[in-house]
């Protein structure tokens, strides 16, 4: 949960302006850390990665064990990783919240993938 809890931690500790979010575990307080997202300071800018292929983490299919009524993608385990990371992206938007936006279209829930993923974002926090 370190990527869901390095955006938390960064709302409830504005000093920490610089917020590295790896694959995101959305569904601990979804939907409200999309609401949440408003609270964090102006000043924070954010770093958000997550992998196309990050659906393999739930045992089971994801409908058999969360809520039905969440806006998101449903029909498999990976677009429903997405897509709940995605709408964590828009609600940086929505709220005028910089934010830089990594996809990995073969990026797993793993520290291969995260590994692969810093040297470009750390190249653009140094660039801020």
């Amino acid at each position: 949960m370190g990527g869901l809890m390095s955006i938390k931690t960064s709302i409830l500790y504005p000093e920490f302006e610089n917020i590295i979010s790896l694959s995101p575990a959305f569904w601990f307080g979804y939907p409200r850390i999309l609401n949440d997202i408003e609270k964090l300071s102006n000043n924070t800018m954010t770093y958000l990665y997550t992998g196309m292929k990050e659906g393999h983490i739930f045992g089971d299919h994801v409908n058999n064990i969360f809520p039905n009524n969440w806006d998101v993608d449903f029909s498999n385990n990976d677009n429903f990783y997405f897509s709940g990371v995605k709408n964590i992206n828009d609600s940086f938007e929505l709220y005028k919240k910089s934010i830089k936006f990594f996809v990995d279209d073969n990026g797993l829930h793993n520290e291969t993938s995260w590994a692969s993923a810093m040297p470009e974002i750390f190249l653009n926090l140094l660039n801020n």
